[in-house]
C-alpha cells in the first residue's frame, strides 16, 4: 500500500479487509482536498481491520530462576515500549514491585545532580532505569549509570526538576527485577528481551512485542484525510504521529497499546476525533499540541492512560487522557468518557473552547496536584483567557496518589484553574468523591462558578493567592450545592498571602448542605492569621468578608450518633472552684460570679496567644470515645473554639479535632472525641484563639461513652445521570435538598446533571 501511496487521489478510499490484520506503518504522503479526502477504512463484514506491529516471540532461551531471554531481530525501535501477554500491554520489571506495600525506596542523599544516596540494597542495576518521583506531579526516568551500594549514579535527562531529598524512586528495566509473571526488561544494546513466566514456557503465554515507532504518521503539509472504523494496536511510541497537517478526521476506530500517546497532533487545524475507543496508551491518550485550532473530540471512550507508575514519559504533560494545547482555540470537547487516568483527565487550553458533558470517572491515579479538567494560563497574557466554558461534566473518583512524595496530603481536584487561568464559565458540573478539591482556583480572574453540585468532596470550593501569581479578582460563585455530610468537610476554603479576601469577587446566593449542623465549614486564612488559619461558620464567613448574605444553609435536624452507654468520668457546676481545669496555658481561666447561672468558669487568651485548658481525664485505649457537655456563651458571637484529646493530637490531629461557635445566649453544647491511640494519661484540651473575649462555660460533664453511629447512607440519596435524556428515579420516602425543595417518592435528573438529597425522617413534618 505505502509504495503506491504516492499516486492517491482526492475520493481515493483505500479499503482494509475486515477481520484481516497488516503489520507496518502507514506512510501518508498524499491528501484529499476540502470536502473530498483520502479515506482509510475497513471493508466487508467482521471485526475493523487491524493496523499493528506486533509480532509474537517463537524463539526463547531459558536463563533460569522463571527468567526467558530472546533476539528481536525485527525491531524498527530505537526502544521498546509495549509488550502483550493475553492482548494486554505488562509492566517493566521493577523493585519494589508495583503491588507491595512500599512502593518507593527512599531518597536519604543527594551527593550531586547526578548521584543519590537511596535506601540499603546490594543489587547491581547499571543498565536499568532509576525512575523519581520529584514533585506531586513528575515522576522522570534516569538511566543508571553505576552503582555502589546505596549509591545510584544515573544519567541527566531532558527536564527542569531536580532530584529531592525525602522523595521516593524505584528501579526498572532491570533483569533482577523480575520476579512476577509477565514481567520484562529491554537490553538496548544486545536488542533483547527478557521476560519472567515463571513455571509457564514463554510460547504458551504467546507473547508479542511492538516493533514499530509509529502506525501512522505523514510527510509534512499532507491534508484532508479520514481514517474510519480501523483498528490499531501496538506501537512503540505514538499509534497516530501527525505533524504539518489539517482537515484530519479520526472516526469510530479502535486505537490501544501505544507505548507514548494514542494519537499525537501538532500544527493541525480542523481536526476530528470522535467516536472512537482509546486505550493502554502508556503516557497520554490524545495530544494535541501546538497551532491547532478550532479541533472537535466528541463521543470517545478514552481508558486506562498512563496504566504503570514508571512507564509514562519524563517531565511535564504526561498521563493526560486528553490534552488540547494553549492556542486550541474555539474546539469542542465534547461527550467523552474518560476513566482510569494517571494524571488529569482533561488539560485544555484556548479561547472560546467548551468542555461539556464528559464522564471523568478515575483520575490522578499516580500524579496529583492535577484535575479531572485543567487549565491554565499556560503564561499568555493576550489569549487564552476569553470565552471559555466547563459544563454539564460529571466527574468522580478523583484518587491522589502520595507514593514516594514527602508531601502527605492528597491533591486530586475535581476542575482545577490553575495558574492565572481566566475567562472562564463554570457551571452545571457534578463532582464527587474526590480526594482534594472540588474546585480549586489558583490565582485567577473573571471566573464564574454557577450552579454546580458537589459531594463527598473533603474541600468543596477552594482559592488560593500565593507568591506565583497574580490577586484573586472577579470572581462570582452563585447558586452552588455544596455540602458538609463527612467528618471534616469545607465548603470553601479561601487563602491568600495578602489581607484581600473581602476583595475575591461576588460570592452569594449558594446553598449548604450541612447534613450533622457541623456549622464550622468554612476555612480562611490571611496574611494575619496563624498558618492554620481560621475555621468559620457562615455567620463568621459573612461578618469577616460580606460574603453569602443571601445563601442558605438549612437544618436537618439529624444527630450524628446516638449515646448506647455512658460512664461520666469528671464533672463540675464551678459553684465554688474550678479545680476542673487542670493547667491553663497562654491565658487565664477563672472563677466568675456573673456567668450563666451564677458561679461560672471563665477562659481567656492572653493578648497575641491562644489559650489551652487542660482537663485530666486518666487513661485512654485506641478507640474510646469521650463526650464533653457543657453550656456555653460570650460577649462575641460565633468565634470558633476547638476541642481535641491531647495526645490525639500530638500524634495525629487531621480528623481529631472537634469545634463550636460562641453564642452571647447560653446554649448547650455536646462534642464527641475519639482517641487515635492509647495513652496512659490522656486531657482534653479546649484551645480558643486570640482575639477573643472571655469564653464562659457551665455545667460541665465528661464521660467514657459508648455510641451508635448515624449511618449516612441510609438519609442521603446522590445520584447523576448521564445520558441525554431527563431520568425519572424512584425513591421511598420524602426527601429535600440544600435549596429545601421536597421530593416525594420520585426525582426527576436532568441530563448530564445530578441530585443531593436528603432523607425527611418519618416522624418529622
Amino acid at each position: 500500500m505505502n509504495a503506491i501511496a504516492s499516486g492517491l487521489k482526492p475520493g481515493d478510499r483505500v479499503l482494509f479487509a475486515a477481520g484481516e490484520v497488516f503489520y507496518g506503518t502507514i506512510y501518508l504522503v498524499k491528501g484529499g482536498d476540502i470536502g473530498n479526502p483520502i479515506v482509510y477504512t475497513t471493508y466487508g463484514i467482521g471485526a475493523p481491520a487491524m493496523i499493528t506491529s506486533l509480532e509474537e516471540i517463537q524463539t526463547w532461551r531459558s536463563l533460569g530462576g522463571g527468567k526467558f531471554e530472546a533476539l528481536i531481530p525485527n525491531l524498527r525501535s530505537s526502544k521498546v515500549n509495549i509488550v502483550e501477554i493475553d492482548n494486554l500491554p505488562r509492566e517493566l520489571g521493577r523493585y519494589p514491585n508495583s503491588d507491595s506495600d512500599e512502593r518507593f525506596l527512599k531518597i536519604e542523599g543527594i551527593y550531586n545532580p547526578n548521584s543519590l544516596h537511596g535506601q540499603p540494597e546490594g543489587n547491581n542495576w547499571i543498565g536499568g532505569e532509576l525512575v523519581v518521583r520529584k514533585n506531586n506531579w513528575i515522576i522522570d526516568r534516569h538511566p543508571i549509570t553505576s552503582t555502589s551500594g546505596s549509591t545510584i549514579n544515573y544519567q541527566t535527562i531532558k527536564t527542569p526538576y531536580p532530584v529531592k531529598l525525602g522523595y521516593g524512586y524505584f528501579i526498572q528495566n532491570h533483569v533482577n527485577t523480575l520476579d512476577t509473571f509477565g514481567e520484562w526488561v529491554y537490553n538496548s544494546i544486545l536488542k533483547t528481551i527478557t521476560v519472567y513466566t515463571g513455571a509457564t514456557v514463554p510460547a504458551a503465554a504467546k507473547i508479542k512485542l511492538a516493533t514499530n515507532d509509529y502506525l501512522v504518521t505523514n510527510q509534512p503539509f499532507v491534508k484532508n484525510l479520514s481514517f474510519v472504523n480501523l483498528h490499531f494496536k501496538g506501537s512503540n511510541k505514538s499509534l497516530f504521529y501527525v505533524k504539518k497537517s489539517g482537515n484530519f478526521k479520526i472516526e469510530n476506530c479502535i486505537l490501544e497499546s501505544a507505548g507514548e500517546n494514542g494519537i499525537f497532533m501538532e500544527e493541525v487545524p480542523d481536526l476530528s476525533i470522535t467516536g472512537n475507543t482509546i486505550k493502554n496508551s502508556l503516557s497520554n491518550g490524545i495530544f494535541v499540541f501546538n497551532k491547532s485550532p478550532r479541533i472537535t473530540v466528541k463521543n470517545n471512550l478514552i481508558e486506562n492512560t498512563m496504566p504503570f507508575q514508571g512507564m509514562g514519559q519524563s517531565s511535564d504533560m504526561n498521563g493526560i487522557g486528553l490534552y488540547l494545547g494553549s492556542d486550541s482555540d474555539s474546539s469542542v470537547v465534547e461527550k467523552n468518557r474518560i476513566i482510569n487516568t494517571g494524571y488529569n483527565g482533561i488539560h485544555f487550553g484556548g479561547d472560546f473552547t467548551i468542555v461539556k458533558n464528559n464522564l471523568i470517572d478515575g483520575f490522578c491515579v499516580f500524579k496529583q496536584d492535577g484535575g479531572g479538567i485543567y487549565t491554565n494560563s499556560d503564561r499568555q497574557i493576550s489569549k487564552n483567557n476569553q470565552g471559555r466554558e466547563i459544563h454539564n461534566n460529571i466527574i468522580v473518583n478523583g484518587i491522589g496518589n502520595i507514593d514516594g512524595n514527602e508531601e502527605k496530603v492528597y491533591l486530586a481536584n475535581g476542575i482545577y484553574a490553575d495558574d492565572m487561568a481566566s475567562g472562564i464559565r463554570i457551571y452545571n458540573n457534578t463532582i464527587h468523591k474526590v480526594n482534594g478539591s472540588g474546585i480549586f482556583l489558583h490565582n485567577n480572574n473573571n471566573l464564574e462558578l454557577n450552579e454546580n453540585l458537589i459531594y463527598n468532596v473533603p474541600i468543596q470550593i477552594r482559592a488560593s493567592h500565593d507568591a506565583i501569581g497574580t490577586p484573586i479578582r472577579d470572581i462570582t460563585i452563585e447558586n452552588n450545592q455544596l455540602s458538609s455530610v463527612f467528618v471534616g468537610e469545607l465548603v470553601m476554603s479561601f487563602t491568600t498571602d495578602d489581607n484581600d479576601i473581602a476583595q475575591f469577587g461576588q460570592l452569594d446566593n449558594n446553598y449548604f448542605l450541612d447534613l450533622l449542623n457541623t456549622d464550622f465549614i468554612f476555612h480562611s486564612k490571611d496574611a494575619s492569621d496563624s498558618p492554620s488559619g481560621q475555621i468559620r461558620n457562615l455567620q463568621s464567613w459573612r461578618q469577616a468578608f460580606g460574603y453569602e448574605l443571601n445563601s442558605h444553609k438549612p437544618l436537618f435536624n439529624l444527630r450524628p450518633y446516638e449515646i448506647i452507654t455512658r460512664s461520666p468520668i469528671k464533672s463540675s457546676t464551678f459553684e465554688s472552684k474550678i479545680d476542673l481545669i487542670a493547667g491553663t496555658y497562654g491565658g487565664i481561666s477563672e472563677l466568675i460570679s456573673n456567668g450563666i447561672k451564677g458561679n461560672s468558669l471563665s477562659i481567656t487568651p492572653n493578648p497575641g496567644e491562644h489559650v489551652l485548658a487542660y482537663i485530666q481525664i486518666g487513661a485512654v485505649k485506641a478507640g474510646d470515645e469521650i463526650l464533653i457537655e457543657f453550656d456555653s456563651k460570650s460577649l462575641e458571637e460565633n468565634k470558633e473554639v476547638q476541642v481535641f484529646l491531647e495526645k490525639t493530637f500530638d500524634d495525629n490531629q487531621e480528623g481529631t479535632t472537634r469545634y463550636f461557635s460562641t453564642n452571647k445566649d447560653p446554649k448547650r453544647i455536646q462534642i464527641l472525641l475519639k482517641a487515635r491511640v492509647s495513652a496512659p494519661s490522656e486531657s482534653v484540651v479546649i484551645k480558643i484563639n486570640e482575639p477573643s473575649v472571655p469564653v464562659i462555660f457551665d455545667n460541665m460533664t465528661v464521660s467514657k461513652v459508648k455510641t451508635k453511629k448515624l449511618n449516612i447512607s441510609e438519609y442521603i440519596f446522590f445520584e447523576f445521570n448521564y445520558s441525554d435524556q431527563e431520568v425519572t428515579l424512584p425513591m421511598s420516602g420524602r426527601y429535600k435538598n440544600a435549596k429545601n425543595e421536597e421530593f416525594n417518592q420520585e426525582v426527576k435528573i436532568p441530563a448530564y446533571g445530578s441530585v443531593l438529597l436528603v432523607k425527611i425522617p418519618a416522624d418529622q413534618k
